[in-house]
């Protein structure tokens, strides 16, 4: 078993600017899972990001969709917050704004949770597909905020 944090923040000055109850700053909240280390494979960064995304069936076929932005981003996925609540394994075609890119993924909804904002979810969504250009788009956007931290 092992300990996932769910939402940890990256950068101080992003966690300053976040109100105290906001699910950023429960970082320190873990899933029991029996030991301390984290198992993602990439670093996560705070960012704030909006998107859109468009539910999907087991059939690919759309069934709704919505509006919503990132918490925290990452090779991999993201922490996403909306009004709408998500089950685990749901899959989302998702298309986020990164700086002047349009970034198009696939992704499955991995874990779920309550904002501490009323009437919001966050959701930790693990990408599934992203074409080259896409993922291009995000490698470049990361790598200024590893340059940042440096």
């Amino acid at each position: 078993m092992h300990s996932v944090t769910v939402g940890m923040t990256e950068s101080s000055a992003a966690a300053e600017a976040v109100p105290s109850g906001h699910i950023l700053n429960q970082h320190k909240e873990t899933f029991a899972m029996g030991d301390d280390r984290d198992v993602r494979k990439h670093k996560r960064f705070d960012s704030q990001n909006l998107l859109e995304y468009v539910l999907v069936d087991s059939n690919g076929n759309p069934t709704g969709g919505g509006m919503g932005r990132t918490l925290n981003i990452s090779e991999g996925g993201i922490l996403l917050e909306t009004t709408q609540e998500f089950d685990t394994d749901q899959v989302l075609w998702i298309l986020i704004g990164v700086e002047e890119e349009m970034v198009e993924v696939e992704g499955a909804v991995n874990h779920v949770g309550k904002s501490d904002i009323e009437n919001r979810y966050v959701a930790g969504i693990e990408f599934q597909n992203i074409d080259s250009k896409s993922r291009k788009a995000l490698k470049e956007y990361l790598a200024r905020f590893k340059q940042q931290k440096s």
